[in-house]
C-alpha cells in the first residue's frame, strides 16, 4: 500500500492520476444517470431461483391460468352504506374497466353472487372489484392501474371512497417509490455529510472536499455498474442501487477524513 501511495501521490503522477479520474467521471456519468432504467423490482428478477417465494411464484404462472394475473382490487366504502347512488358509480366503474385491455374477466360486487365471493361487506359498507391484469411485466400493468385509478375517480359518488389496491395496485406504488429512492438518498445523505462536516471542522473547504470525491467517484462507479448490468442482462433492483450511494457516501466519506486527519497531523 506505501508503494502504491507514493505512486498515486508523486510530484507528477498526481496530475495524471487527477486527469485519468475525470475523463473517467466525464465518459462514464452520462451511464450513471441511465442506471435506474436497467432496475426491476419484480422479486423473481433478483431473488435465487430455488426461494420458496420464487418457486411459488413460477408454479402459480405456468400452472393456473389466475396464476398468470396480477389482481387489482378497487375497493369501494361508504360508511353510511352503499345506496343507489354508490351501486350506480360502481356500476359504472365496472363497465368501464371492463373494456379495458390487458385484462381478464371481472369479479363484480353487483353480482348475485357477490355477498358469497367476499365481495360485499355483511354490513354492507364496503364491496370489492376484482380486475386481474394479464401483463405480466410493470410496463402493462401501471398503465391498466392508472386507467382504473382515473376511471374510479371520475364516477365516484359524493361519500364514496374508492381505493385501486391489490396486488397490481402494490406493485405499482413500490415501485414508483423504488424508482425515486436513489435521487431522494442522494440529496439527503448529500446534506446529512454536509451538515456534519460543517459542525465538526467549522470549514466550507473540508466539508466540501469530501462531497466532491466522492460524488466524482459515484459517478464512476455507477457508470460502470450500468455497463457491466446492461452487456452481461444482470438483474438489479431499486434497492440494490440505493445501497450503492449510502456505501459509496460513507466509505468515501471516511476515508477523505482519515486522509484529512493525517494531512494535519503532519502539518
Amino acid at each position: 500500500m506505501e508503494t502504491f501511495a507514493r505512486i498515486v501521490t508523486g510530484r507528477r503522477s498526481k496530475w495524471v492520476v487527477l486527469l485519468a479520474v475525470l475523463v473517467l467521471a466525464a465518459g462514464l456519468g452520462s451511464f450513471q444517470a441511465k442506471l435506474s432504467t436497467v432496475t426491476k423490482n419484480d422479486s423473481a428478477t433478483f431473488l435465487p431461483a430455488n426461494a420458496d417465494s420464487t418457486a411459488v411464484l413460477t408454479a402459480l404462472r405456468t400452472e393456473f391460468d389466475n396464476g398468470r394475473t396480477t389482481p387489482a382490487l378497487v375497493v369501494y366504502q361508504d360508511p353510511d352504506g352503499l345506496d343507489d347512488a354508490d351501486r350506480a358509480a360502481i356500476a359504472a366503474d365496472a363497465e368501464a374497466i371492463a373494456k379495458l385491455p390487458d385484462l381478464a374477466p371481472i369479479a363484480s360486487p353487483l353480482a348475485p353472487d357477490a355477498a358469497r365471493m367476499g365481495l360485499l361487506s355483511e354490513d354492507g359498507t364496503t364491496a370489492i372489484l376484482i380486475a386481474p391484469i394479464t401483463a405480466q411485466t410493470i410496463e402493462g400493468i401501471e398503465p391498466a392501474v392508472a386507467d382504473m385509478r382515473a376511471i374510479t375517480q371520475d364516477a365516484s359518488a359524493p361519500g364514496l371512497d374508492v381505493y385501486v389496491s391489490g396486488p397490481a395496485g402494490i406493485t405499482v406504488d413500490a415501485v414508483k417509490v423504488f424508482g425515486n429512492i436513489d435521487g431522494t438518498l442522494l440529496i439527503g445523505t448529500t446534506l446529512l455529510i454536509l451538515v456534519l462536516l460543517l459542525l465538526i471542522y467549522r470549514s466550507p473547504i473540508v466539508a466540501l472536499v469530501p462531497l466532491v470525491v466522492v460524488g466524482v467517484a459515484y459517478a464512476i462507479a455507477g457508470g460502470i455498474v450500468y455497463l457491466v448490468v446492461k452487456a452481461l442482462d444482470l438483474p438489479i433492483n431499486g434497492q440494490a442501487t440505493g445501497i450503492l450511494i449510502i456505501l459509496m457516501f460513507g466509505a468515501g466519506t471516511d476515508y477523505c477524513i482519515y486522509l484529512v486527519e493525517i494531512g494535519r497531523a503532519h502539518v
